[in-house]
């Protein structure tokens, strides 16, 4: 019932973002929207209004849908490449490092399958992938610079072996400060009342994990030989 108030206002913030950085050098990639729940008739009709809307306007950029919840069918067609976000291990966290493999790779390289089949003719980009840990809290125990460390290895594991995938974006590069509640306080969940997102390779004041810093030299030298091959 609120879809026409809903489109004018998207529709009004797209023009606002067009007139104030359509020429903006950094500007590539036009993301209708980020996790959001569109998944009804009117939330897949505004997207593909907006995405033609976009393409109308004639600017040259890439457009996409980053979602979080897996596709059911053709519903991301429109999109140039298909954008997805990550975080397994990270709300229903994995406590022991052994389990990587089955509760973080696996499902992360079931999911690029799935969305491989799905669009075999479109890139695939991990647009977010992440994990958390606190500095100078070491050894294997959740929120530690080891264990943020292996869930990224084991979540690029995955990612490398998708054919489809031509980039990622790593959640985040450094810690920041939010909305309280941040994370997921379902059973079994996540959940930190805190105005604090520890996602970061270094801290809020730039401050280096070593152990996720390590970890990312590893991801990104692995990355160039792929790139090279």
């Amino acid at each position: 019932d609120d879809y026409p108030e809903l489109y004018a206002e998207a529709t009004e913030t797209m023009d606002k973002t067009w007139a104030a950085f359509g020429n903006h050098p950094s500007w590539v990639i036009w993301s209708l929207s980020n996790e959001c729940e569109y998944r009804n008739a009117a939330g897949n009709a505004m997207m593909r209004n907006l995405a033609q809307r976009a393409r109308d306007m004639d600017c040259g950029r890439l457009i996409t849908n980053v979602v979080h919840l897996m596709p059911e069918s053709s519903e991301l067609d429109f999109c140039d490449f298909i954008g997805l976000n990550r975080y397994y291990g990270v709300e229903k966290p994995v406590p022991r490092l052994g389990e990587l493999e089955l509760f973080v790779s696996e499902p992360t390289r079931k999911d690029l399958e799935r969305l491989a089949e799905l669009y075999p003719d479109k890139p695939i980009v991990m647009t977010e992938f992440g994990a958390v840990s606190v500095k100078g809290l070491r050894g294997e125990a959740r929120m530690s610079e080891e264990h943020h460390g292996k869930l990224l290895e084991y979540t690029w594991a995955a990612m490398s072996g998708c054919k489809n995938l031509c980039g990622a974006v790593l959640w985040a590069w450094a810690d920041y400060f939010h909305n309280r509640n941040f994370f997921s306080a379902e059973p079994g969940g996540m959940h930190i009342n805190t105005p604090f997102g520890p996602y970061g390779a270094v801290t809020v004041d730039r401050r280096v994990k070593q152990a996720v810093y390590d970890a990312l030299k590893n991801i990104f030298r692995d990355a160039d030989k792929i790139i090279q091959e």
